[in-house]
């Protein structure tokens, strides 16, 4: 069975479920309204790009600029889940850190990437789990690059990792709890996995 809006829908509030945390839209929290004056005033990122285009995990506050479930020309319903279990795995690592993670990740950008590399794992996870294909690591790196106020080291630290990550996924391994949550929930809401 092929991902529909309903099954993604039912995949986020599962995940959310799990996990025991809360799906926000980013429009509606006046929160990320004030954030996004805030970063696009320190120059870390753009105010619309960072409304309209990105994800953020605060805690087990996950905020999209999407409603789980709904077509988006810019967000297919793949990328949807994809971006879903990425997020959980920030929140993993929010849990087994709390307070460290949160000022470890706005303040080093080393770490920043590191920890973006065990999200994009979960990103190549689940599109290779989906259709046996992902997208070029370099095309995560410039995201990166893009996105996340590192510089040029952290971008190839981040790559070096992403692949070994990439690899560990291609001989079977789940390297991260959300993916493996992620693909038993798909599989029990009747989503085929691709060659299965």
């Amino acid at each position: 069975m092929e991902l529909t809006p309903a099954i993604v829908k039912e995949f986020a509030r599962q995940m959310s479920e799990h996990f025991d945390t809360t799906i926000m839209d980013k429009e509606d929290a006046i929160e990320m309204t004030v954030l996004s004056y805030a970063l696009d005033f320190m120059k870390i990122t753009d105010r619309d790009k960072f409304m309209n285009h990105q994800a953020l995990s605060m805690g087990t506050r996950l905020y999209f600029p999407f409603t789980p479930g709904e077509l988006s020309p810019d967000r297919s319903l793949l990328a949807q889940v994809a971006l879903i279990t990425h997020e959980h795995v920030h929140v993993c690592q929010h849990r087994s850190n709390p307070g460290v993670y949160d000022i470890m990740y706005l303040a080093d950008s080393a770490y920043r990437a590191n920890k973006e590399a065990k999200g994009y794992s979960a990103n190549i996870e689940i599109y290779l789990w989906m259709t046996g294909q992902h997208h070029a690591i370099e095309s995560y790196g410039k995201i990166l690059a893009d996105s996340y106020h590192v510089d040029s080291q952290d971008v190839v630290v981040f790559q070096k990792t992403l692949e070994l990550l990439t690899h560990s996924i291609k001989l079977g391994a789940s390297v991260t709890k959300p993916a493996r949550v992620a693909k038993r929930i798909l599989r029990r809401l009747g989503v085929t996995p691709h060659g299965g």
